[in-house]
């Protein structure tokens, strides 16, 4: 197989050409880039190629294969020349925060680069260039650069005026001004080649030259005069200085005195009976308690500096254990308390999971009962705690319930038709049922859920024979939707008179819990 030629050169826009092949036996051409396509005829060979969209000179090839040989055509396109136009020589902005906009035309696309103290916007053909305020009393240049690829194909020089109004101080006032809480004074050395204005809290006294007749200071060096009364606390301000429209900031800081605040005990552990427990506080100042829950009462809620000690009444706790973390103050200084205190609820956990600090007893359905696969109604089956006494009950309508093993069980009411005279509803749910407990009331039920659920749960005594009876049955605070992790059911108003109360799961999604943890309480 012979080519007519090894090489072939095109312009740079959208071309084709033919070259001659022989060849003794059949022959196939396919091209290498995507910018050259190919069409075979008995003895020749036709190149097309697509407009070279760079200013770039680019090269591909064309593999040929026949009577077992393998040639290689290279193709080679010229760069599309570049056509830039900027309307603009330069550019020039006042001191004062601007924008310009400058018409580009240009054949191939660009990256633009400019000074930090610059933006630039670009909408199709316009430039927005920006020009942040120059607060200093020097002109600045710079140009905003236009690149292809790695090459700078056009610039637009840039410059900036001075500010015309200043001010230099006697110190940095890029720095706190900090002093001590003692009474203070001293002074402040100002150049201003503008009429200026300085203003700061009350606290700071300041002595000025005369002001003019529209209130401002005069242009020129001065000495300012700053003053303060000693302070107990911590205060601060800032010193502001105006010239036209030019603002320095002074933040000035004064410490309050050295407090020296301290408790013997930062965390204490109560039993459910209640008890008291005895802080002592010692400050170097008179200090203030905190806010207490009404289940705390102290002997002192103040008191002056020294060692004083404070008795805590903890009430004895009928509910879930419960923590209350007490603030102690002395002026900018505080300390905390935390009391922790022990429930009287008896607790039944019951774990669905293969756990070893609990009898676990979750009855796994065969794969072929009914409740398996969903379409059982007002089936019951019963899982035990760890306590024999103890049982609580599950009621199956559409319901499909599998034991995970590791992770848990899995509860999926699921509309569905059981048969003809009997369809399942759309608003059908699964009942988990706690028993009421004589002398006991239900307080809180803990569920660890393996994964979330953006579908309503709901805590509920005993109910009629309606899904509507539960839902106004409830007595749970919210969530009334179930996250991963812990989700805890604080109940509103706990019944006494009811036989049992209900955890119901709403149709159309899949529930997946590791444990469930129910507080009873004494009534």
């Amino acid at each position: 197989m012979e080519l007519e030629r090894n090489s072939i050169d095109f312009d740079s826009g959208k071309g084709s050409a033919s070259l001659a092949v022989h060849s003794s036996s059949s022959w196939s051409a396919k091209s290498l880039v995507d910018w050259i396509a190919v069409e075979k005829t008995a003895d020749s060979l036709r190149l097309s190629v697509e407009a070279n969209p760079d200013i770039y000179f680019r090269s591909g090839s064309v593999k040929l294969n026949g009577g077992g040989t393998e040639l290689l055509l290279e193709v080679n396109q010229d760069a599309l020349g570049l056509n830039l136009s900027v309307d603009k020589k330069s550019l020039t902005f006042p001191w004062e925060a601007d924008t310009l906009k400058v018409a580009v035309v240009s054949n191939v696309d660009y990256s633009i680069q400019y000074p930090d103290w610059m933006a630039v916007e670009r909408n199709e053909d316009t430039l927005a260039v920006s020009a942040s305020e120059n607060y200093t009393l020097i002109p600045r240049s710079g140009a905003v650069y236009l690149s292809h690829g790695e090459e700078i194909i056009g610039s637009l020089p840039v410059s900036q005026k001075a500010v015309s109004p200043a001010m230099t101080f006697g110190r940095n006032i890029s720095q706190p001004w900090e002093i001590s809480s003692a009474a203070w004074q001293d002074t402040l050395s100002v150049h201003a080649n503008w009429t200026w204005k300085v203003e700061a809290d009350p606290w700071v006294e300041m002595t000025l030259p005369e002001a003019g007749e529209d209130g401002l200071l005069p242009a020129g060096d001065h000495v300012i005069g700053l003053s303060c009364s000693s302070t107990k606390y911590d205060r601060n301000t800032q010193l502001v200085f105006t010239t036209n429209t030019k603002v320095y900031r002074q933040n000035f800081v004064q410490d309050g005195i050295v407090v020296n605040l301290s408790i013997d005990k930062t965390e204490a552990k109560v039993r459910a009976a209640g008890e008291t427990v005895t802080v002592v506080v010692s400050a170097s100042e008179d200090w203030i308690l905190g806010e207490l829950p009404s289940w705390i009462t102290a002997s002192h809620t103040a008191a002056d500096a020294g060692d004083t000690p404070v008795d805590f009444v903890v009430a004895q706790n009928k509910g879930v254990e419960r923590s209350a973390t007490i603030e102690i103050t002395c002026y900018t200084k505080s300390v905390t308390l935390t009391i922790n205190q022990d429930s009287e609820a008896t607790e039944y956990r019951i774990v669905f999971a293969d756990g070893t600090n609990v009898f676990r007893s979750v009855l796994t359905p065969s794969l072929k009962s009914s409740i398996a696969l969903g379409y059982n109604l007002g089936v019951k089956e019963e899982a035990l705690t760890a306590d024999p006494g103890f049982k609580m009950e599950f009621y199956s309508r559409g319901v499909t319930l599998h034991s995970l093993k590791d992770t848990g069980i899995k509860i999926n009411p699921s509309p569905g038709t059981y048969s003809t005279s009997k369809q399942l509803r759309d608003e059908d749910m699964a009942y988990i049922k706690f028993p009421a407990i004589e002398g006991k009331k239900l307080i809180r039920i803990e569920v660890n859920s393996v994964k979330g659920s953006d579908r309503s749960v709901y805590i509920t005594s005993a109910v009629g024979p309606t899904n509507e009876d539960a839902i106004a049955s409830k007595v749970s605070d919210d969530p009334s939707t179930m996250v991963k992790g812990i989700n805890i059911f604080n109940l509103k108003n706990p019944r006494t008179d009811t036989p049992y109360y209900l955890f119901l799961c709403e149709s159309g999604y899949e529930y997946r819990i590791f444990d469930i943890t129910v507080y009873y309480v004494s009534e």
